[in-house]
């Protein structure tokens, strides 16, 4: 369904057959515009994504109890050797953002080294306040999102939990969010231009709020 809307609201308004078939499977490619993304240009980030449960799947069927380990030390291998070489795929899973893969196993195994206690519980809790302020009123403070993932593992670990509904749902939601928000807003501006409404932008709240 993403796939034969993401073909109505390209705005170029054509995808080879190949380059469907590829987004379809996964495969990255370049595009016409010489970018390296699928039919559904944010959907980038899916094919880092089936490459890691491609690489953890083998893992796991090697050792279930070093599978984390092992994936963590193939990816960052991996990044190494394909560093070396020029073709757009290899540059593609060389790319930094697969070791942020590595950063989730290292936050597995920190989140559960850290004890329950009340010093956890009050660190945990500072950096979780502290990470929408840096750059802000922290201006020098430097917070990895891996802390504040521990942070919040460590709090749930301790009995402090976010119980809204509300958030709840915003948070199984976020990833089709991303996925579908490109096809939304693009549509609205198409919307908007056949309706002569003024500038899209600024329409952009409502758009959003669809």
């Amino acid at each position: 369904t993403l796939a034969y809307w993401a073909l109505i609201a390209i705005p170029h308004g054509f995808v080879a057959p190949d380059q469907f078939i590829r987004s379809l499977l996964f495969i990255p490619y370049r595009d016409a515009a010489g970018h390296m993304q699928p039919v559904l240009g944010v959907g980038w980030t899916l094919n880092y994504e089936m490459y890691f449960y491609v690489v953890f799947a083998a893992c796991l069927a090697i050792s279930q109890k070093w599978a984390p380990m092992l994936c963590a030390a193939f990816i960052v291998a991996a990044v190494a050797v394909l560093s070396l070489f020029p073709d757009d795929l290899a540059q593609f899973y060389a790319n930094q953002h697969v070791l942020y893969f590595v950063a989730g196993i290292v936050v597995f195994y920190v989140s559960e080294a850290v004890p329950a206690g009340k010093a956890a519980t009050w660190i945990a809790a500072a950096v979780a306040a502290a990470y929408p302020l840096q750059g802000f009123l922290l201006p020098h403070l430097q917070i990895s999102p891996a802390a504040l993932v521990i942070a919040a593992i460590v709090l749930e670990k301790n009995g402090v939990r976010a119980w809204s509904k509300v958030l709840t749902v915003l948070g199984a939601a976020s990833y089709a969010i991303y996925l579908g928000h490109f096809l939304v807003l693009h549509s609205y501006r198409m919307a908007s231009l056949k309706l002569g409404f003024p500038a899209f932008e600024t329409h952009l709240p409502a758009a959003v709020f669809v």
